[in-house]
């Protein structure tokens, strides 16, 4: 599977979940059981456990990154940014920085540009979202695992941030030490890992919520 028909496979997940209707374990089970490779499965799910647990969470970044950025960015895709945004805060250590590098890839570079100029600007979130985050959350962990994360893990996504840019805007601004320009022309016509090998470093580590 494409790496963008996976995130198009987490989105459908989220989008379809009725509590009304299903338990979050009955949804996934139902939403997955076309899937056959069994590492996508998993993926997918952890996905979708991981945007149910933090959807209040999830709603705070993205009602402030939409008033933050009108231009650009699209309310109909609001599932998506939460999906990425739960891999970013939540998810970016255990995922191979390569895959992280090919999700975000997959998609719109111009939508993916605005979303990771916000998402890794830790002054934007301290100034814009910490106090909402801060009704739902204890000020330590906000401050520590959630922004402390952001900074600590810049400088492993400066690449990313650069290619993606310089595809969305044509060069690059972002004050960042990066190496990896000349791989902006990466296809997310690869599949999720040739291998099974490739597959697991994707999946490892992420165990759901």
């Amino acid at each position: 599977m494409k790496f963008s028909e996976l995130i198009d496979m987490c989105i459908e997940c989220v989008k379809t979940f009725n509590p009304v209707i299903n338990t979050i374990d009955s949804h996934a089970d139902d939403f997955l059981s076309s899937m056959k490779d069994p590492y996508e499965k998993v993926f997918v799910k952890q996905i979708f456990y991981g945007c149910i647990r933090y959807q209040d969470f999830l709603k705070v970044f993205t009602t402030v990154f939409f008033k933050r950025n009108p231009v650009g960015t699209n309310r109909n895709d609001i599932v998506m940014y939460q999906v990425f945004a739960y891999l970013s805060f939540f998810r970016l250590e255990e995922l191979a920085i390569e895959d992280y590098r090919k999700l975000i890839l997959s998609q719109d570079s111009v939508k993916m540009h605005t979303f990771l100029q916000f998402l890794f600007n830790a002054d934007e979130i301290r100034d814009h979202v910490r106090e909402l985050w801060m009704e739902l959350y204890d000020f330590s962990y906000i401050d520590e695992k959630i922004i402390g994360g952001i900074e600590k893990n810049l400088p492993n996504v400066g690449d990313i941030l650069r290619i993606v840019e310089r595809k969305a805007t044509g060069k690059v601004t972002t004050n960042l030490s990066a190496s990896g320009i000349s791989q902006s022309n990466m296809s997310d016509s690869q599949s999720m890992g040739t291998t099974q090998g490739g597959r697991q470093s994707a999946m490892s580590g992420t165990g759901i919520g």
